[in-house]
């Protein structure tokens, strides 16, 4: 058993008993084995995030409700069940979910919670469908959507399908849920065409100003500064060829970005 963490353990045991507490106590006081192959193949299945009641990562909020889970799943900051007041519980097929949520300006954080692993991935989505458009979450949603698994950065992947499809939240959202992808010829040949700088909405460096325009472009083609829009400045926006937008932000120097499909800038 010494290939196994105590987690992955408690894991495993918690599973083949589907989360009863109850029953997990029972077993685990009449000391019923679990063998070392059952134990591998129910790790295997695991895909999503989970925290064992042993962790030290397991919030203090949890050891304060009824019958805690031994182990749930997890996706966004689970720290925030410990740091805000204002959460959600509900059950589903008789297992428990939660949700916090903490917003600050335009920015949100959010854990979803749940019992069931299976619960967790749909229970995500209807949060995101349910409260995309009141806590402004389309952006985070699509970055969800995207994982990339090749050699190409998020960034490229994005630049090369605005390149393609067209530099719209919209389209690229359309684009990515009827998994139409590129192949890596055909996003060299698009990121060939590119001679300006650039980044995505999923770049940490993504303007959290431009971020919170109501249909912000996927990608930014830049020249300038590109931290002047992380600060208190003026932001100028204008249309050109009816569709494409230019950024301009002054802080006692210029920057300026281009939106749109095509990335020649000026």
């Amino acid at each position: 058993m010494d290939k196994y963490t105590m987690d992955e353990l408690l894991l495993a045991f918690s599973l083949k008993f589907e989360n009863n507490a109850l029953e997990i106590l029972q077993r685990l006081y009449e000391g019923t084995p679990v063998p070392v192959n059952e134990i591998d193949e129910i790790l295997k299945k695991v895909e999503e995030k989970y925290v064992v009641i042993t962790s030290d990562d397991y919030p203090d909020f949890f050891h304060r409700v009824d019958n805690p889970p031994f182990v749930f799943f997890y996706e966004g900051n689970l720290e925030l069940f410990d740091q805000c007041d204002q959460y959600f519980e509900k059950t589903v097929d008789g297992r428990k979910c939660y949700l916090a949520i903490n917003q600050k300006g335009n920015d949100v954080d959010w854990c979803i919670v749940t019992e069931n692993e299976k619960q967790l991935v749909p229970e995500v989505n209807k949060f995101f469908e349910d409260y995309g458009d009141r806590y402004n979450l389309k952006l985070i949603l699509m970055k969800r959507k995207i994982k990339m698994k090749d050699k190409f950065t998020s960034d490229d992947i994005l630049v090369a399908l605005c390149q393609k499809f067209g530099n719209s939240t919209e389209i690229i959202d359309d684009v990515i849920d009827k998994k139409i992808f590129m192949t890596d010829k055909e996003k060299e040949y698009y990121l060939n065409e590119v001679h300006e700088n650039y980044i995505s909405f999923l770049s940490d460096k993504y303007p959290v100003i431009l971020g919170a325009l109501d249909d912000p472009p996927v990608c930014l083609f830049y020249d300038g500064d590109l931290d002047v829009f992380q600060k208190d400045i003026h932001v100028y926006e204008s249309v050109v060829n009816k569709a494409d937008k230019i950024f301009i932000g002054i802080v006692n120097k210029g920057c300026h970005y281009r939106s749109r499909s095509s990335s020649a800038c000026s």
